[in-house]
């Protein structure tokens, strides 16, 4: 039995309106879990990677805090469609953008920000005498059979069991 075009369209458009009434139905569940997801972590739209603005509506905010939501952290990274970051946390999606497109950290750095990143972080002296200074690996105890420890932190075992057997902390010593 041969089918005229005129009955073949018919179907193809019965089929059409189907398949666009069963998308919109499973379009509707998916913005729904999407919303349910946003709602529960609290996301925002730069969070997602939208640039330009933040959410509409949220239907859990965020606690308040007694400071505005904006950081009190000088920016860091810009660009010249006006993007900023603080260079703290995850990258913003334009940085990784600009990175992935040639341009270097160095490139977005503002201005201000070089020499402030240079002051930023003086080199600590050899001698400081702070915790970690000590614990760059300065031996002060050493038993026969070749252990030893720096006096930082928990005391091992071969020193415990030194001491248990008669022997004192300066016998140990380095």
């Amino acid at each position: 039995m041969a089918r005229s075009y005129s009955s073949i369209r018919k179907q193809i458009e019965s089929l059409e309106r189907q398949a666009e009434a069963v998308k919109r139905k499973e379009v509707s569940g998916v913005v729904e879990r999407i919303k349910e997801a946003i709602a529960h972590y609290g996301l925002s739209a730069q969070d997602l990677g939208f640039a330009g603005g933040a959410a509409s509506s949220r239907a859990a905010p965020r606690a308040k805090s007694s400071k505005s939501g904006k950081s009190t952290r000088p920016v860091k990274y810009a660009d010249d469609q006006g993007n900023t970051w603080v260079g703290f946390g995850k990258p913003p999606v334009w940085f990784q953008q600009a990175l992935a497109a040639g341009k270097t950290k160095e490139d977005l750095l503002v201005k201000g920000a070089r020499a402030k990143s240079a002051k930023a972080a003086p080199a600590r002296k050899a001698n400081a005498k702070s915790p970690k200074a000590r614990k760059a690996g300065v031996i002060r105890f050493r038993d026969d059979q070749g252990h030893t420890w720096t006096g930082v932190g928990k005391r091992p075992n071969w020193f415990l069991q030194a001491l248990a057997a008669g022997k004192t902390p300066d016998d140990l010593r380095a």
